[in-house]
């Protein structure tokens, strides 16, 4: 099985808002309930990819320059 075949990669219809794509990229949840989905999927909170060990990726939230996730961002 190819790793884009792998069911963890699959996009999928949200019951949150109807559309089609990763649960935590649903715009209709809060950052905490994307954060929560993510953790469960078992995705790096910095690149949002599957990966063992520290992040590679040097990038840093846009709005608090932190090591998670725009998508996590909290006010």
């Amino acid at each position: 099985m190819r790793k884009k075949d792998h069911p963890l990669w699959e996009k999928i219809r949200t019951l949150s808002c109807g559309e089609e794509h990763h649960k935590f990229e649903c715009p209709k949840l809060s950052p905490s309930q994307k954060l929560e989905a993510a953790m469960q999927a078992r995705r790096c909170i910095n690149c949002l990819k599957k990966h063992k060990g520290t992040c590679k990726n040097s990038a840093a939230c846009k709005h608090c320059n932190n090591g998670h996730h725009s998508l996590f961002h909290t006010e």
